[in-house]
């Protein structure tokens, strides 16, 4: 059975307190606020839609000639990336119970030399340091 998977690259999180890794700071996100689930159910026709287009040029490029490779599914896999990002930066989940959280509202951002300078400007939830959706991948397991 081919599944797919939303998470990230576990690489230390700069902006963590602690020992805390991207793959730490996924799995509360997704225990907190349902981050994962709540992208897939609202983008699961786009995200569907790119994992069929890889597959599509995968039966185009065997039907054509070229040598039988395992299906790969890494532009589906890009694209759904994108959409994730996109999905941050459209603060899509705001309205749901805590957010815009509320170091987004306050600005703190580990980016800055300061990151809880009062003139910081609000930001989008869930990008204080940028690594966690850096670090976001999807991939298919067969």
């Amino acid at each position: 059975m081919t599944k797919l998977h939303l998470g990230v690259i576990d690489i230390p999180h700069s902006g963590g307190k602690g020992n805390l890794t991207t793959g730490d700071l996924a799995e509360i996100l997704e225990a907190k606020y349902h981050i994962y689930q709540t992208f897939y159910e609202r983008h699961q026709s786009e995200i569907i839609g790119a994992l069929e287009r890889s597959l599509q040029d995968f039966l185009e490029d065997r039907l054509s000639g070229s040598p039988a490779n395992a299906v790969s599914f890494a532009g589906g896999e890009a694209a759904i990336k994108a959409l994730f990002s996109r999905f941050i930066d459209s603060e899509e989940m705001n309205g749901l119970p805590g957010v815009p959280t509320a170091a987004a509202r306050a600005g703190v951002s580990h980016r800055r030399k300061h990151p809880y300078a009062k003139r910081n400007p609000p930001r989008p939830s869930f990008r204080d340091t940028g690594e966690f959706e850096d670090a976001f991948r999807a991939w298919v397991e067969e």
